[in-house]
């Protein structure tokens, strides 16, 4: 793990990572990094996501679990873990709520990620809100040339041995923080993503203004288009009509 990491803590010994390999201010927009989960003493790797994707995620299911909005739908009767494995392979008898133009498994909503071999969920199983958190296996070989994996195995076979990695409880406490912890991730990205933006339009009237001097050299042997011959350009080079013009 690198030195800029950025830590989600969900109770005094778990944490979710952000595992930065540069300052925060140097984050753009598109920028992917780990998401590392820490249980105890073992580290789960959570996938590669996009940082200012995943700060909202993080945001916006702590929103979720402090409204008490995440309390475990009555149709999830065995592990949330063991049935989004039979969701992913298309088993019926599932129940859906609506997303978009269709429908999805109601578990989705408590599944913060679910890239690589891990899915991680929060929810609550009883009245008084306590937070669950679970990290769950996901069937390996989904995607894989079965006759070229020698460590393949069936997915009926695979799902006689499942069984979540662990169920542990949230912090309430620290999942609140959550939400100014992802604020203040999101703002920087977006000062990173104006300040680059900036840098890009004064490197890009560098380059125009260049042109712009080099045709009136070129074409009407005008030298100091920007000072003492001014009053010389022609009217086409006071707008954009110069350049679009000659293709540029």
């Amino acid at each position: 793990m690198s030195q800029h990491q950025l830590e989600f803590s969900i109770n005094d010994t778990n944490k979710i990572i952000i595992d930065l390999a540069e300052p925060l201010g140097k984050v753009h927009c598109c920028y992917e990094v780990p998401i590392l989960l820490i249980h105890e003493n073992k580290t789960f790797d959570l996938g590669n996501y996009s940082v200012r994707e995943y700060a909202n995620d993080l945001k916006n299911i702590a929103k979720k679990i402090v409204a008490n909005e995440l309390q475990l739908h009555e149709s999830i009767t065995k592990d949330i873990g063991f049935l989004l494995n039979e969701a992913l392979q298309y088993k019926s008898g599932l129940f859906e709520v609506p997303n978009g133009s269709s429908t999805w498994w109601v578990g989705y909503q408590y599944c913060l990620s679910m890239c690589g071999k891990v899915a991680l969920w929060f929810y609550s199983d009883t009245p008084d809100g306590r937070i669950i958190f679970e990290a769950t296996p996901i069937f390996p070989f989904s995607y894989r040339n079965y006759d070229k994996d020698p460590n393949y195995i069936s997915y009926r076979k695979w799902m006689k041995t499942y069984k979540p990695y662990f169920i542990a409880e949230a912090s309430m406490s620290c999942i609140k923080q959550w939400i100014g912890q992802a604020n203040i991730i999101l703002e920087q990205i977006e000062k990173n993503i104006a300040r680059e933006h900036k840098m890009f339009h004064n490197a890009l009237g560098k380059v125009i203004y260049n042109a712009w001097c080099d045709i009136l050299k070129k074409e009407y042997g005008i030298n100091d288009p920007g000072g003492s011959e001014a009053d010389k350009v022609p009217a086409e080079f006071q707008t954009d009509e110069w350049w679009k013009k000659r293709g540029l």
